[in-house]
């Protein structure tokens, strides 16, 4: 969305461009695998299973020749969920898939990966000294550990997708990423399957610049299914001249914090069962609320931080242009 404001057009989405674009939260998407091209933009480029969870992803439009081809994530909960407080301790880094990782080990420990490391069986690279930046292709042959959805993570940001493809199918993103970092969804494979990696890039070793892992379909299914047990119910109310997210969440001894998919804004203001509670920061840039055991009504109102200094600002201009107009001119 190539808008300064895309709640101007009613869009409610990941990508946008604003130069209001909170910063922490971009860094936060950012360290998740999204794309992002500078300080103002945000792209939903890189997005899986795990992060349309944690965003509350319900849908994905893509545009076509002959319309737009929508499908459902197969990430999305809800815009929350009760969580442990092990996510308050996870420290994100620059590798995304580690950051995946820890999430969901936070959220449902399990004693294997979530996310599988594929074999690197063979590596080849072609020096070309005639192009301009990218002299060195590669040829990776990898075999994939468990069955789902795998991604290619070059943090380095010294990668070529433009030209990269699996095989003979190209995967190249939908935004012109080259030389940043994003995640890359490779495809969807099985255990034991043998992948073939092209791409060029500005380094001769490619082991030690790019990792390919793939999330395990059906422990990813499990930990979602757990979570969702404990779904916030939301709706939206009209409210005194405000808008109000209302909803109702259990909570338990082991999830006793809602964890939700809104950016951590001193803004928000927050009652559970009426009693008014303060938002946590978690994930860096998102926010969770302390809830308590049993059934919980969550009540949630945004308040623009200095609000009522812009309104005093702009009745001042305003009474203050008045009074210019209606005084008397000297001769």
């Amino acid at each position: 969305m190539q808008s300064t404001d895309s709640l101007l057009f009613n869009f409610h989405g990941v990508t946008g461009y604003s130069s209001t674009l909170n910063e922490t939260t971009r860094v936060t998407l950012a360290q998740l695998g999204l794309y992002s091209d500078n300080v103002r933009r945000i792209s939903a480029v890189g997005l899986t299973p795990v992060t349309t969870m944690l965003l509350g992803v319900k849908k994905t439009v893509r545009l076509t020749r002959t319309g737009s081809l929508i499908k459902p994530t197969e990430g999305y909960i809800g815009m929350g969920f009760a969580v442990p407080a092990a996510l308050q301790q996870v420290q994100l880094s620059s590798d995304a898939l580690q950051n995946q990782e820890q999430i969901l080990q936070a959220l449902l420990p399990r004693q294997t990966p979530y996310l599988t490391t594929a074999k690197l069986l063979n590596s080849q690279v072609t020096h070309v000294p005639t192009a301009k930046m990218y002299k060195y292709h590669h040829r990776v042959k990898l075999r994939v550990m468990t069955n789902g959805w795998t991604y290619l993570w070059a943090p380095s940001g010294k990668t070529k997708y433009t030209t990269m493809r699996v095989g003979t199918r190209y995967v190249t993103p939908t935004m012109a990423m080259n030389g940043q970092t994003g995640l890359i969804k490779l495809g969807k494979f099985q255990a034991g399957q043998t992948v073939t990696l092209h791409f060029a890039a500005t380094y001769p070793i490619a082991a030690y610049h790019i990792r390919v892992a793939t999330l395990q379909q059906r422990a990813f299914l499990q930990a979602k299914r757990v979570l969702s047990r404990q779904r916030l119910s939301l709706r939206t109310t009209g409210h005194h001249w405000q808008t109000q997210l209302v909803g109702q969440v259990n909570g338990t001894t082991q999830r006793r914090q809602l964890y939700l998919s809104l950016p951590f804004d001193t803004g928000w203001r927050v009652t559970v069962n009426g009693q008014s509670v303060a938002g946590k920061r978690v994930l860096n840039g998102l926010m969770a609320i302390p809830l308590q055991t049993g059934k919980n009504r969550v009540v949630l109102t945004y308040h623009v931080p200095g609000g009522m200094l812009s309104i005093i600002g702009i009745g001042t201009f305003i009474l203050g242009n008045w009074w210019r107009q209606r005084r008397p001119r000297r001769p």
